[in-house]
């Protein structure tokens, strides 16, 4: 059994990003050399966010690095919305020099995200007992450089007036771990080491800690959804808002394909449980709404297309909408029509999630247009013939892809087209 360097950095990079809140408007990240710059990725997310990035070097670290970072970005107030710190915390003790200095323009319930190398780690310990000591990738040695286990970060965040939001352990999963475990399990008991304790402790290379500045216990919420038409319309309604909800503090999702389990809700949350495109039986399904609010649950009916396409909702009585707290759709036409049934209408409009990057165009290169789609001949049947026009003016210029919607493909006037069948992504 040897131990290996050990490195995550696409995980770690994920991970931070993924408890960035998506609605900061000021980010700092200080981090360390060879740390990666989440700047261009989350920007992809909240292109309007400031984000102020600096890369240290520890060696040159001085006691007015706050003051001079602070005048740098022109921060004379608490309007920070996150700080990131990559490896940072480490840098002991002049870390401790400027961290508090910085946190204090943090807004307050500003939040602070943290990679922090893992002192305990397994391969680290193992490296020990062979007298050797892993100098690659974060683990580097020098005069000033404390390494930190899982308590000394809990202590560490305290200590910076902040309040433990999340806690995630990057490990690499290395197949000697389990035979470490083993190995060592009798001098932890000869030493009354908890074995079990050990092992989460001792299988994460890095953690990744997200705290908010706060003195007040953190406002738990919890967002459940049950999905009744994940075909066209999930992705974009339920799975993307999810992912953007969760990276608040104290925010929890949890989605589930024509199921609702009940049990999954945890103390001390207030419960949100939206309902997606139900078409709910009256009287029957009184009971399932009488079950949510006995567990208490804000009741949301979620809905993004016509529901005069279906008979059935106004067979049973509009109870999908009428029998909810409120409802969230996609525009004014349909809060329109929704508003005569349940006073309490919301629109949140279809978004994108993510934007990719920039394309540059070159004129010598065929434009792609791209066709999309689940019912709607009636919407692109007056366009056609102006489309046909365009195409055939300048076929070999324009090639189109179209997805599931076969007979707009074959209106299409023009050999240079693709079609694919319904499919999970774009090609």
């Amino acid at each position: 059994m040897s131990a290996t360097p050990f490195s995550n950095d696409n995980l770690i990079k994920n991970q931070l990003l993924n408890l960035i809140p998506a609605n900061a408007k000021i980010i700092l990240e200080i981090s360390c050399q060879n740390s990666s710059n989440l700047k261009p990725e989350y920007q992809e997310i909240n292109s309007h966010c400031q984000y102020l990035f600096s890369q240290i070097n520890p060696d040159n670290l001085t006691n007015d690095f706050a003051d001079s970072l602070l005048n740098r970005f022109g921060i004379s107030e608490a309007n920070i919305d996150v700080l990131i710190c990559q490896n940072i915390l480490e840098i002991l003790p002049k870390s401790q020099l400027f961290l508090p200095k910085i946190i204090s323009y943090l807004k307050p319930e500003g939040v602070v995200i943290a990679s922090v190398s893992n002192l305990q780690y397994w391969e680290v310990i193992l490296n020990l007992l062979q007298g050797k000591w892993p100098l690659e990738n974060q683990l580097l040695l020098n005069n000033y450089r404390g390494f930190l286990t899982l308590e000394n970060v809990k202590e560490l965040f305290i200590n910076l007036g902040l309040t433990m939001d999340q806690l995630l352990k990057i490990g690499n999963n290395h197949p000697d771990f389990p035979k470490f475990q083993n190995l060592i399990q009798p001098l932890l008991k000869e030493f009354n080491i908890d074995t079990n304790i050990f092992a989460i402790q001792s299988s994460g290379n890095q953690y990744i800690i997200r705290g908010v500045k706060t003195e007040q216990p953190l406002p738990r919420f919890f967002i459940q959804t049950a999905i009744m038409a994940e075909t066209g319309c999930a992705e974009i309604r339920v799975y993307q808002p999810d992912n953007l909800t969760k990276t608040l503090p104290g925010v929890r999702t949890f989605s589930q394909v024509k199921r609702m389990d009940l049990n999954i809700g945890q103390p001390g949350e207030e419960k949100v449980f939206i309902i997606q495109r139900m078409i709910m039986n009256y009287p029957k399904d009184l009971n399932l709404l009488k079950n949510l609010l006995n567990q208490d649950y804000l009741i949301v009916a979620e809905i993004d297309d016509d529901p005069l396409r279906r008979p059935e909702y106004e067979q049973n009585n509009f109870l999908s909408y009428r029998g909810c707290h409120c409802v969230q759709t996609t525009n004014q036409l349909m809060k329109d029509f929704l508003i005569q049934y349940n006073s309490n209408v919301a629109i949140f409009p279809n978004q994108i999630a993510k934007l990719p990057p920039q394309r540059i165009y070159e004129e010598s290169k065929e434009i792609k247009l791209f066709f999309g789609a689940l019912n709607r001949q009636n919407d692109w049947a007056e366009i056609m013939p102006s489309l046909n026009k365009i195409l055939k003016e300048n076929e070999e210029k324009i090639r189109v892809k179209v997805i599931h919607d076969q007979v707009f493909f074959q209106t299409l006037e023009t050999r240079n087209k693709e079609f694919t069948p319904f499919c999970s992504g774009v090609a």
